[in-house]
């Protein structure tokens, strides 16, 4: 039989001696007990024009650099992809919608257009819904081009949309 005043002593003994692991230990159980969950019928909302997208995880040799892009809004396609690749298996997670910045000045490359289209793409094929937010799509067609690996495309009312392409002439 375990004496719970004995057990209280002794947790009040290593409290007084070892405080700062003890402040430690309730950190800790703190952090795990403060944890967000993932709530059951939920969508995955992903604003590209709060973050700014990286070809690779960011890996700077300053110290400072680290802790400056702690403060920016960047993340790396590799992590993204993956984060739609886990979403994709989560049954809790319904679909996605995805918000577009302004075409102007996104400033995406070809090829991570290519990659988060695809990766837009797989996780429609999974049955999920997939629904694209734009304010306008203008110069450069980049936005568009990635909300239209999704289901649904929707752009604000007083929007504008530049359809640009290849002219030919004989």
């Amino acid at each position: 039989e375990i004496d719970l005043g004995d057990v209280a002593g002794k947790l009040l003994t290593l409290a007084l001696r070892r405080p700062l692991v003890t402040l430690m230990a309730f950190d800790s159980l703190m952090s795990l007990l403060s944890v967000k969950r993932v709530p059951d019928n939920c969508m995955l909302e992903l604003d590209l024009g709060a973050i700014r997208l990286l070809p690779a995880d960011p890996n700077p040799s300053n110290p400072f650099e680290a802790l400056q892009s702690l403060e920016d809004r960047e993340m790396s396609l590799q992590h993204l992809v993956t984060t739609l690749k886990r979403a994709q298996k989560d049954s809790r997670v319904k679909g996605l919608v995805l918000r577009m910045p302004s075409s102007r000045g996104w400033g995406l490359d070809f090829g991570l257009m290519q990659e988060l289209s695809n990766a837009i793409l797989a996780f429609r094929r999974s049955g999920k819904l997939t629904v694209a937010w734009g304010d306008s799509f203008e110069e450069g067609m980049s936005a568009y081009m990635v909300c239209a690996a999704c289901q649904y495309v929707f752009m604000q009312p007083s929007g504008s949309l530049a359809l640009t392409g290849v002219c030919f002439e004989l």
